[in-house]
């Protein structure tokens, strides 16, 4: 579906639960809980799949499975497994942290997931405790999340990796991160940090800063204008490597004029929009007895809402800004 701003609106990034088996210090920080008994407050698996069937019929045919961490949600597979099978399906594919992985692979390999993007913003496993909230050594969850992913790359999986420069604790291994593509089928992609909950707390490192360190030490390295996957970023390789290296800067490279997406969280609030606290409670309509035509209005109207851009960059005086933490929202 085309939006006001001439957009293909036709992606959805659906977040299965906020819950999640790590507290990444911008995203769901040590001391921050979601309510885990409270189960009535998630969209229930036939609820989602009612969303992206509905969401198929208005032109939306990419789904990205998010969390929380969305592998401690029992039904993970199964959602993944009945999204694949409907007709008009073209892409579905899963983030997470890679912890509870290595045991969902070769289901996730059956079923021909189209990517696995693994969050892993540092390979020093004593960064990995302190980042991910851990209270112990982190270092043999570290060793498993690394060897999960180079398994998934020889299964054939298409696999990347999200990392977030942050100045001041990750900064220093953007080449290492790089040099990870010279024999690993894999890309690695520096996600610009978003402004978002206590993700506020930190200062991110944009792309030209990431170019002029890669370039360094890599001066044939070229970015290139082939796509990798759904979403917005802009790939580069080193000349011989197995692997590329992407970036997404929201920020500094807004790229809202091609913004082809919709967000789902997993209490079933439809934002066309991160920045934005508004959205469409499809929950609602959902559980008050809504049938399939009113569901796809709905939708339509959420595309037709599709803000032109985010203004994190600026002044809030209307206080519109999103305020809750990034995993609430769905990452």
């Amino acid at each position: 579906m085309i939006d006001l701003y001439r957009r293909n609106i036709d992606y959805l990034r659906v977040s299965i639960t906020d819950r999640c088996n790590l507290h990444c210090r911008y995203c769901l920080p040590p001391g921050l809980e979601t309510a885990e008994k409270d189960r009535e407050r998630y969209l229930t698996k036939e609820e989602i799949l009612r969303v992206c069937r509905a969401a198929e019929t208005i032109g939306i045919h990419k789904f990205k499975i998010t969390g929380g961490e969305p592998l401690v949600r029992p039904e993970a597979l199964e959602i993944i497994r009945e999204l694949k099978a409907l007709p008009g399906t073209e892409a579905v594919t899963l983030t997470t942290n890679g912890l509870l992985l290595k045991k969902a692979l070769p289901e996730l390999q059956k079923l021909s997931i189209d990517g696995i993007n693994v969050s892993l913003d540092t390979l020093k496993p004593e960064r990995f405790s302190w980042i991910t909230g851990l209270n112990r050594d982190g270092r043999e969850l570290w060793s498993g999340v690394l060897e999960t992913l180079k398994e998934g790359a020889f299964m054939g999986i298409p696999m990347k990796i999200n990392c977030v420069p942050i100045r001041g604790f990750n900064e220093d291994e953007i080449l290492d991160f790089v040099e990870l593509t010279r024999e690993l089928p894999v890309d690695v992609r520096f996600i610009e940090l978003m402004p978002i909950g206590e993700g506020k707390a930190f200062q991110g490192r944009d792309k030209e800063e990431l170019l002029a360190v890669i370039r360094k030490v890599y001066p044939d390295f070229k970015e290139t204008a082939e796509k990798r996957g759904n979403g917005p970023a802009v790939y580069g390789k080193v000349p011989g490597f197995a692997g590329y290296v992407g970036f997404i800067e929201a920020l500094h490279g807004k790229f809202c004029s091609s913004c082809n997406r919709l967000r789902l969280t997993s209490e079933g609030f439809l934002k066309p929009c991160l920045y934005y606290r508004r959205g469409v409670d499809l929950k609602a309509l959902l559980r008050g007895g809504a049938g399939e035509k009113e569901l796809e209005e709905a939708l339509c109207q959420a595309i037709l809402q599709k803000p032109e851009a985010h203004h994190f960059q600026e002044r809030d005086p209307e206080r519109e800004a999103e305020e809750t933490f990034m995993a609430r929202i769905g990452g």
